[in-house]
Protein backbone atom coordinates (compact mmCIF):
# COMPACT_ATOMS: atom_id res chain seq x y z
CA UNK A 1 0.00 0.00 0.00
CA UNK A 2 1.12 3.56 -0.63
CA UNK A 3 1.92 6.12 2.03
CA UNK A 4 -1.42 7.76 1.18
CA UNK A 5 -3.67 4.98 1.16
CA UNK A 6 -1.96 4.27 4.29
CA UNK A 7 -3.26 7.23 5.84
CA UNK A 8 -6.82 7.03 4.47
CA UNK A 9 -7.15 3.96 6.16
CA UNK A 10 -5.44 5.31 9.26
CA UNK A 11 -8.48 7.86 9.32
CA UNK A 12 -11.15 5.87 8.53
CA UNK A 13 -10.40 3.43 11.77
CA UNK A 14 -9.94 6.92 13.91
CA UNK A 15 -13.12 7.49 12.97
CA UNK A 16 -15.01 4.53 13.25
CA UNK A 17 -13.11 4.37 16.67
CA UNK A 18 -14.17 7.94 17.62
CA UNK A 19 -17.98 7.08 16.36
CA UNK A 20 -18.20 4.18 18.19
CA UNK A 21 -16.73 6.28 21.40
CA UNK A 22 -19.36 8.63 21.16
CA UNK A 23 -22.12 6.40 20.48
CA UNK A 24 -21.74 4.70 23.37
CA UNK A 25 -20.68 7.44 25.88
CA UNK A 26 -24.92 7.67 26.82
CA UNK A 27 -25.10 3.54 26.81
CA UNK A 28 -25.53 2.03 30.80
CA UNK A 29 -26.99 -0.27 32.65
CA UNK A 30 -29.12 0.31 35.66
CA UNK A 31 -30.93 -0.92 38.43
CA UNK A 32 -34.66 -0.77 39.59
CA UNK A 33 -36.91 -1.14 41.97
CA UNK A 34 -39.93 -0.83 40.03
CA UNK A 35 -41.49 -2.13 36.87
CA UNK A 36 -41.65 1.14 35.10
CA UNK A 37 -37.76 1.80 35.54
CA UNK A 38 -38.42 4.90 37.46
CA UNK A 39 -37.20 4.45 40.78
CA UNK A 40 -33.19 4.49 41.97
CA UNK A 41 -33.91 3.23 45.39
CA UNK A 42 -35.24 0.34 47.59
CA UNK A 43 -36.68 0.82 51.32
CA UNK A 44 -36.19 -2.53 53.29
CA UNK A 45 -38.66 -1.69 56.18
CA UNK A 46 -40.80 -5.08 56.11
CA UNK A 47 -40.65 -8.36 55.35
CA UNK A 48 -41.50 -8.83 51.64
CA UNK A 49 -40.50 -10.04 47.85
CA UNK A 50 -39.26 -8.00 45.51
CA UNK A 51 -38.20 -7.80 42.07
CA UNK A 52 -34.94 -5.82 41.35
CA UNK A 53 -34.95 -4.92 37.24
CA UNK A 54 -31.68 -4.58 35.00
CA UNK A 55 -32.00 -2.24 32.07
CA UNK A 56 -29.61 -1.60 29.02
CA UNK A 57 -30.10 1.98 27.80
CA UNK A 58 -28.80 3.58 24.50
CA UNK A 59 -27.05 0.73 23.22
CA UNK A 60 -25.90 1.35 19.82
CA UNK A 61 -25.53 -2.16 19.06
CA UNK A 62 -25.06 -4.70 21.33
CA UNK A 63 -25.62 -8.59 21.07
CA UNK A 64 -25.39 -9.19 25.10
CA UNK A 65 -23.26 -8.31 28.50
CA UNK A 66 -22.05 -10.21 31.49
CA UNK A 67 -22.27 -8.93 34.73
CA UNK A 68 -23.34 -9.61 38.47
CA UNK A 69 -25.20 -8.48 41.29
CA UNK A 70 -23.96 -7.63 44.67
CA UNK A 71 -24.84 -6.51 47.74
CA UNK A 72 -22.97 -3.79 49.84
CA UNK A 73 -22.12 -5.09 53.49
CA UNK A 74 -25.18 -3.89 55.25
CA UNK A 75 -27.78 -5.04 52.23
CA UNK A 76 -29.32 -8.36 54.14
CA UNK A 77 -32.02 -9.24 51.29
CA UNK A 78 -31.93 -12.93 50.23
CA UNK A 79 -31.73 -13.72 46.35
CA UNK A 80 -34.35 -15.87 45.27
CA UNK A 81 -33.78 -16.47 41.28
CA UNK A 82 -33.63 -14.45 38.14
CA UNK A 83 -35.77 -14.20 34.92
CA UNK A 84 -35.18 -12.70 31.54
CA UNK A 85 -36.65 -13.08 28.44
CA UNK A 86 -33.24 -13.14 27.09
CA UNK A 87 -31.41 -16.27 26.80
CA UNK A 88 -29.14 -16.40 29.88
CA UNK A 89 -25.81 -18.63 31.30
CA UNK A 90 -24.66 -18.65 35.17
CA UNK A 91 -27.47 -16.10 37.40
CA UNK A 92 -27.03 -12.98 38.25
CA UNK A 93 -25.26 -14.01 41.91
CA UNK A 94 -22.32 -15.85 40.65
CA UNK A 95 -22.33 -14.26 37.64
CA UNK A 96 -24.52 -14.14 34.46
CA UNK A 97 -24.58 -14.18 30.88
CA UNK A 98 -27.34 -12.50 29.16
CA UNK A 99 -27.46 -13.22 25.00
CA UNK A 100 -29.70 -10.86 22.76
CA UNK A 101 -29.68 -13.54 19.80
CA UNK A 102 -29.60 -10.54 17.92
CA UNK A 103 -27.68 -6.54 17.08
CA UNK A 104 -29.92 -4.88 19.67
CA UNK A 105 -30.29 -1.30 19.13
CA UNK A 106 -31.40 0.93 21.73
CA UNK A 107 -33.12 -0.12 25.06
CA UNK A 108 -34.21 -3.21 26.99
CA UNK A 109 -34.50 -4.77 30.43
CA UNK A 110 -32.18 -7.53 30.46
CA UNK A 111 -33.08 -9.07 33.90
CA UNK A 112 -35.51 -9.13 36.54
CA UNK A 113 -33.79 -10.52 40.26
CA UNK A 114 -36.27 -11.45 43.17
CA UNK A 115 -35.07 -10.88 46.32
CA UNK A 116 -36.55 -11.83 49.86
CA UNK A 117 -36.24 -8.75 52.07
CA UNK A 118 -36.19 -8.82 55.79
CA UNK A 119 -36.96 -5.72 56.64
CA UNK A 120 -33.24 -5.52 58.48
CA UNK A 121 -31.18 -3.75 55.69
CA UNK A 122 -28.41 -1.11 57.17
CA UNK A 123 -28.96 3.02 56.24
CA UNK A 124 -27.68 3.48 53.04
CA UNK A 125 -26.87 0.03 51.86
CA UNK A 126 -27.28 -1.10 48.20
CA UNK A 127 -27.06 -3.58 45.21
CA UNK A 128 -25.09 -2.83 42.54
CA UNK A 129 -23.77 -4.37 38.99
CA UNK A 130 -20.04 -5.40 38.87
CA UNK A 131 -17.98 -7.39 37.09
CA UNK A 132 -18.43 -10.98 36.38
CA UNK A 133 -15.64 -13.64 37.12
CA UNK A 134 -14.69 -12.48 33.16
CA UNK A 135 -14.23 -8.72 33.35
CA UNK A 136 -12.64 -6.08 34.78
CA UNK A 137 -13.22 -5.48 38.82
CA UNK A 138 -16.41 -3.07 39.33
CA UNK A 139 -17.06 -3.14 35.23
CA UNK A 140 -19.93 -4.79 33.34
CA UNK A 141 -18.76 -6.77 30.47
CA UNK A 142 -20.86 -6.28 26.60
CA UNK A 143 -20.34 -7.56 23.53
CA UNK A 144 -20.45 -4.83 20.13
CA UNK A 145 -22.06 -6.45 17.88
CA UNK A 146 -18.42 -7.06 16.24
CA UNK A 147 -16.32 -5.96 19.26
CA UNK A 148 -15.98 -5.99 23.40
CA UNK A 149 -15.82 -3.15 26.01
CA UNK A 150 -16.84 -2.19 29.54
CA UNK A 151 -19.36 -0.18 30.98
CA UNK A 152 -19.07 0.97 34.62
CA UNK A 153 -21.14 -0.75 37.32
CA UNK A 154 -24.53 1.22 38.85
CA UNK A 155 -26.11 0.35 41.96
CA UNK A 156 -29.48 1.23 43.81
CA UNK A 157 -29.58 2.59 47.20
CA UNK A 158 -31.31 0.39 49.60
CA UNK A 159 -32.84 2.60 52.95
CA UNK A 160 -31.09 6.14 52.00
CA UNK A 161 -33.25 8.88 54.05
CA UNK A 162 -34.55 11.44 51.03
CA UNK A 163 -33.61 14.89 50.89
CA UNK A 164 -36.20 17.37 52.38
CA UNK A 165 -36.71 21.11 51.97
CA UNK A 166 -38.72 23.18 54.60
CA UNK A 167 -41.79 24.14 54.07
CA UNK A 168 -45.19 25.53 55.36
CA UNK A 169 -48.78 24.32 55.53
CA UNK A 170 -49.80 27.12 52.84
CA UNK A 171 -47.14 25.52 50.03
CA UNK A 172 -48.76 22.57 50.55
CA UNK A 173 -52.13 23.41 50.00
CA UNK A 174 -50.94 25.83 47.02
CA UNK A 175 -50.13 22.57 45.42
CA UNK A 176 -53.38 21.55 45.32
CA UNK A 177 -55.20 24.44 44.12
Amino acid sequence: MSPAMNRQLLIVLIAVVCFASEARANERIELFSDETLTNHTLIDNTPRIVDIYVAQFDTPGTTGCAFRLEGSPGFTGVWLGDTSEWYTAGNSQAGITVVYQKCLIGSAVLLKATYQLFGTSASCSSLKTTNDAIGIPGQVYCDRCFSEYFLPGNSLAVNCAVTTEPTTWGRVKALYR
